[in-house]
């Protein structure tokens, strides 16, 4: 990358050098040649970060260094050194585990020789206590399962086998969790995961029923889904005789998920959660985890005692990481890694037939290479989807025509129309439900409509150009007013999809939680929020934005039964073989229709998604082996 022709992101990085040699000269710490280094370096940073391959590492790996073509790795090791802008991976781990009052040695950029990676200082500080924190669950004894967990065991294996939802994988899970602090479970959509958990749950409590559960996700609408999947194991209990005291015990836990952002800041008993005052939660049930970044992680496990709370983290290996650094729960739920003993994969689908495209299409996306047979294989399932399988067709449109000063093809508009004639066909607005100024909860109109709102969406890997987000947006506003007669410049308006981008912990919102827009009966444009349940007027929304179409990367933890993806042709924006399988795995089943899912793109962007898998440079499965290495000398000795 040139150093003359700075981009937005090489310039921040220049900026935070600038901040750190400003505060170095102040305290009159800054060696010999380190503003030089730490420019250097800085810029190098930022060119590793810039490319799509690498970005979102916790560090950089040296080989992507000399990629970069900024300076060699052995350059950048002299300079850092001998100016002191770096210390040794020792030095800085003695620093972590340094008594209060200990002189530390500072600098912003931690070596680490053996793994060949070089750290900003507070991401390796995260990465070593993060990885210290969960071996140190690892190691937390537990009981075994009372009589009555183990009556509840046997009860649910009766029920499994009366309905022939029978899975060696449930049943391995479910005693991990019960023998121990610490269960990782990973697995597609579909798989089971949060059907398990509510057994895992109603087995506890069938031990003890005071226990306190707590929930949680990285965004608002996963936690919700989290606490509509638990209720949905409820009502299963509940057709059971055999399993409705069960129901009533899970029901009466009473858990409410919050978002992790919320679980980790708002104040228990009027005190801010800490190592010294932890969560007060007998079991924490963490769903969606590889949504996790590893400052949100590290904060987490701050929160948490092991000795005090049951630690169940689920999600899905194969999918999207976090937005924010790190690959944190890919590296947990590493089979072949130092967690494998508290690790359980599921592998059956319980959404779709194994037979089915869609089950097939995820199968075949998910192997890490990008072998030309692997890619034959992928468009031949595409081009079978809608003829082979009626029930969860899938339908490809490979070619597609864009008018001119158009920015949404035809063959997505005519999807567009179709899937949301609810909103867009003329005198759709006069069946618009409007939000009762009371309760609404029992409001059939109303659900009717969330049911329907819910169950489409585009998911695009581009905010901008052909088929993004911002296209897509812009096209159905511009309908839904004409529709609905609104005023053509209006921010709100019936029939508007909306999801909040900001926390708000005093009107109860969440960032992800998504509404609709609708007439209120006392007046007014209101909010509706199907899945809390809960009404507000439009003019007090917090940080929000349009979402008839919303990003891959916002769509996880969320599914849907009509669902278009659409992929960016050419070289505008990024395509992964992680992008697409998450956009693929959104698919559900609807209450009335089977899922279709249908796919926007050119072979060529299918290729290339196929093909290209991020690499993320982190060493937190390193620590953690080193970490359970070290653990277990310990106790050896």
């Amino acid at each position: 990358m040139a150093l003359d022709k700075e981009t937005d992101l090489e310039a921040g990085f220049r900026g935070e050098a600038k901040l750190l040699i400003a505060a170095m000269k102040r305290n009159g710490e800054l060696p010999e040649n380190a503003e030089a280094a730490l420019l250097q370096t800085m810029a190098a940073f930022a060119a590793v970060e810039e490319n799509r391959e690498t970005s979102g590492s916790v560090c950089v790996s040296f080989d992507d260094w000399e990629k970069a073509g900024v300076l060699s790795a052995d350059a950048l090791t002299d300079i850092l050194t001998a100016s002191g802008a770096a210390v040794p991976m020792e030095t800085a781990s003695g620093n972590l585990a340094a008594a209060p009052g200990t002189p530390l040695f500072f600098a912003p950029f931690v070596i680490d020789e053996p793994g060949e990676r070089l750290y900003v200082q507070r991401r390796f500080a995260e990465e070593m206590r993060l990885a210290r924190a969960v071996i140190d669950y690892t190691g937390s004894a537990t009981d075994d399962p009372g009589e009555g967990a183990e009556d509840a065991l046997e009860k649910f294996r009766e029920a499994d086998e009366r309905t022939g939802r029978m899975d060696p994988d449930h049943d391995e899970a479910v005693d991990l969790a019960l023998r121990h602090r610490l269960t990782v479970i990973t697995g597609g959509p579909g798989t089971g995961k949060t059907t398990v958990v509510a057994r895992i749950l109603a087995s506890l409590l069938a031990d003890n029923e005071r226990l306190v559960i707590a929930g949680a996700a990285p965004t608002g609408k996963a936690a919700s889904n989290l606490d509509e999947s638990i209720l949905g194991a409820i009502r299963w209990m509940e057709s059971d005789p055999e399993l409705e005291d069960y129901a009533e015990m899970l029901y009466e836990a009473k858990i409410q998920s919050k978002t992790l952002h919320r679980l980790i800041l708002e104040p228990v008993n009027g005190k801010r959660l800490s190592r010294d005052y932890p969560l007060p939660a007998d079991v924490l049930v963490v769903d969606e985890c590889s949504m996790m970044d590893i400052d949100l992680a590290d904060r987490l496990f701050s929160i948490l005692d092991p000795r005090r709370t049951r630690l169940i983290l689920l999600g899905d290996k194969d999918q999207l990481s976090a937005v924010g650094p790190g690959a944190v729960f890919s590296d947990l739920s590493d089979g072949d890694g130092a967690l494998s003993p508290w690790i359980s994969a599921f592998t059956s689908s319980h959404r779709f037939s194994m037979t089915s495209n869609i089950y097939r299409l995820s199968r075949a996306i998910t192997p890490e290479d990008g072998s030309r047979a692997k890619v034959s294989r992928i468009l031949e399932i595409l081009r079978q989807g809608a003829v082979t399988d009626a029930d969860n067709p899938i339908v490809w449109h490979e070619e597609q025509k864009l008018r001119y000063g158009a920015l949404v093809t035809e063959e997505l508009a005519a999807w567009l129309e179709r899937e949301f004639s609810f909103l867009l066909k003329p005198g759709a607005a006069d069946h618009f439900p409007a939000v009762p100024s009371g309760d609404p909860e029992d409001d059939k109109a109303l659900a009717a409509f969330w049911t329907m709102a819910d169950a489409v969406r585009v998911l695009a890997a581009i905010h901008a150009g052909t088929n993004g987000t911002d296209a897509v947006n812009e096209w159905m506003e511009t309908r839904v007013k004409r529709a609905v007669k609104a005023d053509p410049l209006a921010v709100h308006y019936p029939g508007r999809f909306i999801m909040v981008r900001r926390n708000d912990t005093a009107l109860g919102l969440a960032n992800g939680d998504v509404a609709v827009e609708l007439p209120g009966e006392a007046g007014g444009i209101v909010a509706w929020f199907g899945n809390r349940r809960k009404a507000l007027p439009a003019a007090l929304l917090p940080e929000h934005e349009t979402a008839y179409a919303i990003t891959i990367h916002k769509s996880q933890g969320s599914s849907y039964p009509r669902l278009a993806v659409t992929l960016p042709d050419g070289n505008e924006g990024a395509g992964s073989r992680e992008l697409l399988y998450t956009a693929v795995t959104r698919l559900s089943n609807g209450r009335e229709k089977k899922g279709e899912l249908t796919l926007f793109a050119t072979e060529k962007a299918v290729k290339r998604a196929v093909m290209h898998e991020v690499k993320r440079s982190g060493g937190l499965a390193s620590r953690l082996n080193d970490f359970l290495l070290l653990k277990y000398k310990y106790i050896a000795g």
